[in-house]
């Protein structure tokens, strides 16, 4: 049996990609079960390759944005972390909504998280950080690269 790599787990996708990518982890699984090296029947399911080419990554790691920085670049299809105090009671707004979605920072009970993005589309977007006092604010300028 093939291993399976863990490293193609976007471990930032939504509920339901999690769920494919565990029903195709469970068939690979099955898939190896019910193969025999010594069977003369060819197997009808597609090969495939579980790593990346040579000097290439599958899966990036989001973009964590500390206070101190006020620009951060990030590609389509990936994530952004805003690095801030108090996650919970600090809000986050873009002036270009259609290039980078914002996720509030929150605390479901069990874990604070703190506010993000995803990359859209590419363009530039300046993101206005509000702390917990609803008076202060910083700035940091997203480019998002296809």
């Amino acid at each position: 049996m093939r291993p399976v790599n863990m490293r193609h787990i976007d471990l930032f996708a939504g509920a339901g990609k999690a769920l494919s990518t565990a029903l195709v982890v469970a068939s690979l699984g099955v898939a190896a079960c019910g193969s025999s090296s010594t069977s003369s029947t060819p197997s009808t399911l597609p090969t495939t390759s579980t790593t990346a080419p040579s000097g290439q990554t599958n899966m990036l790691p989001p973009v964590i944005v500390t206070p101190e920085q006020t620009e951060a670049t990030v590609r389509v299809g990936k994530y952004i972390v805003f690095n801030v105090d108090a996650p919970a009671n600090t809000t986050v707004s873009t002036d270009h909504p259609e290039f980078l979605e914002l996720t509030q920072g929150h605390d479901d009970g069990s874990a604070t998280f703190n506010p993000g993005g995803k990359g859209l589309a590419a363009g530039t977007a300046t993101v206005r950080i509000t702390g917990p006092d609803g008076e202060t604010s910083r700035f940091v300028t997203v480019h998002v690269t296809p």
